[in-house]
C-alpha cells in the first residue's frame, strides 16, 4: 500500500504555480477591478492524453476538443479552495481551469481539466 501512494507522488513533477483573483481599488475613480495574485505553488502531475476518455462528454458540453484547444489534465494534492476561478501556470504556459474535480472523492488528489491560454 506504501509503494502506490510513495509513487503517486513520484508522478507529481511539475511545478504548478495557482493564482486567484482578488478585487482591489487601486485606480484613481476608485472603482474597482480584479487582478490575478500568486496564491501557492505547489507540485503538479500532467495527465496523458487517454486521460481525457473519461471527461469526454464533458468536453464535449462545453464545445471542446483536446487537440485544437490545448486542453491538459492536472492532477494535485487535495485544495478545497481551488476551483473553475483560479487559473495555473506551469512555467511560462498559462492554464484556465475549466473543472476541477476531487478525484475519487477522497480528499487526496484533485484533477484539474484545463485550457492553454496562447498570448494571454
Amino acid at each position: 500500500m506504501a509503494r502506490v501512494a510513495i509513487k503517486k507522488l513520484r508522478s507529481l513533477d511539475k511545478r504548478l504555480l495557482l493564482q486567484r483573483q482578488r478585487e482591489v481599488q487601486k485606480d484613481g475613480s476608485g472603482a474597482p477591478y480584479t487582478e490575478w495574485v500568486n496564491d501557492a505553488t505547489v507540485w503538479a502531475e500532467i495527465k496523458p492524453e487517454p486521460f481525457f476518455g473519461r471527461y469526454a462528454e464533458t468536453l464535449a458540453a462545453m464545445g471542446l476538443q483536446v487537440q485544437q484547444d490545448k486542453i491538459i489534465g492536472l492532477r494535485i494534492r487535495h485544495r478545497p479552495e481551488v476551483d473553475t476561478t483560479w487559473r495555473g501556470m506551469i512555467g511560462t504556459r498559462l492554464l484556465e481551469f475549466l473543472n476541477v474535480a476531487n478525484f475519487q472523492e477522497d480528499n487526496s488528489f484533485m484533477v484539474i481539466l484545463a485550457r492553454e491560454i496562447v498570448g494571454g
